[in-house]
């Protein structure tokens, strides 16, 4: 459709997303997508697994095949077609993804992906991910947003990345990280 996404906003005190549960703000068609907006004390993200992370999406990213409706365990906010992508804003005290989890903003062909923005105090990523990537089928007019993250700790581990990666024609974005430690 050509039509225009609505936002998803949430307030509360603790979020949970559990094993191959998701929040998805994607378009595709050529509209633009709302923005997703999390404010909370505390964000939960728990994968299904590193295994099934690694198996079912990375490679699936690595190999050209990850289609549009692919998710897993995460905030996804991407572009299908040529529609723009909204952004992923999150305000929280901790952030932890665990076992797989991710926030991703996708683009796969011709459109622009949003930005991913995290304020926190402590941002965990343990075997999981916070990403924007283009697909194999991304053409040279589209473009990435940027991840940008804002927290006095952030902790990455047992193979979490942040990435900003693109196999396609994609302009990929920038990723700032301002961290005392």
């Amino acid at each position: 459709g050509t039509g225009d996404g609505g936002s998803i906003e949430i307030t509360t005190q603790r979020l949970d997303i559990q094993p191959r549960s998701f929040i998805d703000n994607s378009i595709f068609g050529s509209g633009t997508a709302g923005d997703i907006k999390i404010t909370a004390q505390e964000i939960n993200i728990n994968g299904a697994g590193f295994l099934e992370f690694q198996q079912r999406y990375r490679i699936d990213v690595l190999e050209g095949n990850l289609q549009p409706g692919s998710r897993i365990t995460g905030i996804f906010a991407g572009t299908g077609t040529s529609g723009t992508a909204g952004d992923i804003q999150i305000e929280t005290d901790n952030l932890n993804l665990t076992d797989g989890a991710i926030i991703f903003t996708p683009v796969f062909t011709s459109g622009n992906g949003g930005n991913i923005n995290v304020t926190a105090a402590e941002i965990n990523l343990d075997a999981s991910a916070i990403q924007n990537g283009g697909g194999r089928d991304s053409t040279a007019d589209a473009s990435l947003g940027n991840i940008n993250l804002d927290s006095d700790r952030l902790i990455v581990t047992n193979g979490a990345t942040v990435i900003n990666a693109t196999f396609g024609n994609v302009t990929g974005g920038d990723i700032n990280v301002i961290s005392d430690t």
